[in-house]
């Protein structure tokens, strides 16, 4: 938090007051933390918990305050470096969701932050630290979690689920270590129940990331009447956040949609996103690549990429080609990925 309005919970003294005046103090409480506003500038910080001296870095108080109440009121307060805790359910399978929030993570670490990552211990573990190590980084795995047998396949490391239920003591206390000061939730499950309660218990900021749309998901497996359902647990959980950042103006208004309603329970911000450019570029075109997968150098090349589930909707990407098809138009296709539609 950059600017803190202050509501003083005692009156200033009168002009003729010595600053060593405890009634010239302005004591304001958040949450277990507690300051006192000095008129001479000099900020006190008395500690109720160890997390105030890594919470706070500097207090700043205009020198010019006057003897009334309004004059206390407008401080700014700087922070010292953001210590954020991430919670996404499989951390370690890695998909579209795990590396945006990869990337996310080293763009923190970048900037001086400190990263904490909560998650299940679905996928491979070797993936844990799959970009280096790094002394502001560390990850927690639930220990209250269990592997779903009927998502998971042991004898292939990245296909392995867990689902996790709650925040155990030892977790609560691995987290008091960590002293969060910001907390991001990437999706709204059971756990992140917990984890809300944890961020409000310690009056911490919350905001969440949309990346997956569950909902409408349900009517591809045919499970269309258990979303009134779901789309109240969502929005009790959405209630709570600050802000939910979702990556495009037309997800926003899905969002905030007749059906869904989320926006009248959270505010719904957009968080664009693009493409690497490095890692994405003409200079990595490959003439040898195009003549394994059978293509010329002037073949105008269609590429699906992603896996082949009903969610992804790779139909549309069928309807495409058979249409450019029976208009005689020119092109080849290319899928990468696999799953239940690789066969049709």
């Amino acid at each position: 938090l950059d600017e803190l309005e202050v509501v003083p919970l005692v009156e200033p003294s009168s002009p003729g007051s010595t600053s060593s005046d405890s009634s010239n103090r302005t004591p304001f409480k958040r949450g277990g933390r507690q300051l006192q506003l000095m008129k001479d500038s000099s900020p006190l910080l008395q500690s109720n918990d160890k997390t105030d001296e890594a919470a706070l870095d500097v207090l700043f108080v205009p020198a010019d305050l006057s003897s009334t109440a309004a004059s206390y009121r407008s401080f700014t307060l700087k922070t010292c470096d953001h210590r954020v805790l991430i919670y996404t359910t499989c951390y370690n399978v890695i998909d579209g969701v795990t590396l945006t929030i990869r990337k996310l993570e080293q763009e923190i670490l970048a900037a001086g932050g400190h990263v904490c990552i909560l998650s299940t211990r679905s996928g491979n573990p070797a993936n844990t630290h799959l970009d280096g190590e790094h002394p502001n980084r560390r990850v927690l795995f639930l220990d209250d979690a269990i592997e779903i047998p009927f998502a998971s396949d042991p004898s292939h490391p990245e296909s392995v689920y867990y689902i996790g239920f709650s925040l155990s003591k030892e977790m609560h206390n691995e987290l008091d270590d960590y002293s969060p000061t910001l907390v991001h939730i990437t999706v709204p499950d059971i756990v992140s129940l917990d984890i809300i309660q944890y961020a409000r218990n310690n009056d911490l900021p919350l905001m969440g990331t949309f990346h997956s749309n569950y909902v409408d998901y349900l009517d591809h497996y045919g499970l269309f009447w258990i979303k009134p359902c779901l789309l109240s647990f969502f929005r009790h959980q959405y209630s709570f956040y600050q802000s939910l950042y979702c990556p495009t103006p037309y997800i926003q208004s899905t969002l905030g949609s007749d059906e869904k309603r989320f926006d009248r329970c959270t505010n719904i911000k957009v968080w664009g996103r693009g493409i690497d450019l490095d890692r994405f570029s003409p200079e990595k075109r490959s003439q040898t690549f195009r003549e394994r997968m059978g293509f010329s150098p002037t073949d105008v090349v269609i590429c699906f990429v992603g896996r082949l589930v009903f969610e992804k909707r790779p139909d549309i990407f069928a309807y495409v080609i058979r249409r450019l098809a029976a208009h005689g138009t020119p092109y080849k296709a290319l899928c990468v990925g696999c799953g239940p539609y690789e066969d049709e």
